[in-house]
């Protein structure tokens, strides 16, 4: 990728997934990053690293050395008894987090291929009965 299309993807991008969450992403020119996600009384965020593959963002979280619940950034599937079969992860094995209403959102190989104007997230979770939201982030 050419400096100035990459130079384009620096700084803040807004995630479209829903309505009652304000939810983005800054890209930063040292290559970092970092997440935010603020709604319905719960917080997430996440720091790490970005590199760029042919067409294709790559995001990899640095966990905190701080205790919290982590979630993993993507759609999820309706079926409840599939969220409730993932394990609960700490960013710190067996720890008990002070703050229950923050999050560490991880991302770990999180895809998003580059369009003219957006991000659109590679959807890894196939195992769902359900059609899964498309993300897209824009600016």
């Amino acid at each position: 990728m050419s400096p100035a299309k990459l130079s384009q993807l620096y700084g803040q991008w807004r995630i479209d997934r829903s309505s009652n969450i304000n939810e983005y992403l800054v890209l930063n020119s040292n290559k970092t990053f970092k997440y935010e996600n603020m709604g319905e009384g719960i917080k997430s965020f996440s720091n790490g690293k970005w590199e760029i593959v042919n067409d294709t963002l790559i995001l990899n979280s640095i966990m905190p050395k701080e205790c919290f619940y982590t979630s993993r950034f993507g759609s999820y599937c309706n079926r409840t008894d599939i969220i409730i079969e993932e394990k609960i992860i700490y960013t710190i094995e067996d720890c008990q987090p002070h703050i229950i209403e923050k999050f560490f959102k991880t991302f770990y190989h999180t895809k998003f291929t580059i369009k003219k104007d957006s991000l659109l997230y590679v959807e890894t979770n196939k195992n769902c009965s359900n059609k899964l939201d498309k993300i897209k982030l824009y600016r």
